[in-house]
């Protein structure tokens, strides 16, 4: 089991509706903020994509907002 982490950025609609999904699920997650975190902003990039939000789960990865696999993150993650 991993921790789930949410890289958005502010002013982004789709990051708020993944992080309101995750708290809907009692999700613990980490939100980090890619426009303040560059190590952040070159993982998410090195994962493939070039938006947000992109939410992990140990080596698993989406992009956007897919309540489906939200769902199974939140029954796949560890409370941090």
């Amino acid at each position: 089991m991993a921790e789930i982490t949410l890289y958005s950025q502010p002013g982004c609609e789709p990051c708020k509706a993944v992080a309101r999904k995750l708290d809907q699920l009692g999700a613990p997650y980490r939100k980090v903020d890619v426009t303040q975190d560059d190590a952040a902003l070159a993982h998410v990039r090195g994962l493939g994509y070039n938006t947000t939000p992109v939410t992990v789960v140990g080596e698993h990865h989406k992009h956007g907002y897919a309540p489906d696999w939200l769902k199974w993150a939140a029954e796949h993650a560890s409370n941090p």
